[in-house]
């Protein structure tokens, strides 16, 4: 009877230890599904990640070619705003200069100053200016 029971309890043992085994069996293979998941899921964001990165590399290339035309663009702009300065200030004296040689010929006298040596004596208005100019140039 002790032999009869020992067995017996040897048999459900062994059952609980297959169930177990059964049960750790399935885990594990529930665990290794799972990693395969997991692996799929970081495969799948790795791949994200190298397209997305490279999206980026392509736009970070596009803008930098974006700004250089600009610099580009700016540095020419600028050259041509120092020429354009500089073709005004240079048309801005020719006005100056033409202004003045039309006031020196003009039909205006201009009052001299007094000569240092006689005081009460002035300087002679010019003569010509723009009304002989014109008689010279129509023939008169």
């Amino acid at each position: 009877m002790k032999l009869q029971k020992k067995l017996i309890q040897d048999e459900l043992e062994l059952q609980e230890q297959d169930q177990w085994l059964s049960a750790a069996d399935e885990k594990v293979l529930l665990a290794t599904e799972e990693v395969k998941v997991y692996k799929q899921r970081i495969h799948e964001i790795e791949q994200e990640l190298e397209k997305t990165e490279r999206s980026f590399k392509n736009q970070l290339a596009i803008h930098e070619e974006k700004v250089q035309e600009n610099w580009v663009k700016a540095w020419h702009t600028e050259r041509l705003i120092a020429k354009e300065m500089r073709e005004a200030a240079s048309l801005r004296q020719r006005l100056l200069e033409m202004t003045e040689k039309l006031a020196m010929s003009q039909e205006e006298p201009v009052i001299g100053k007094p000569m240092p040596d006689q005081p009460e004596v002035q300087n002679a208005p010019r003569r010509g200016g723009r009304s002989v100019l014109l008689s010279a140039a129509q023939g008169t």
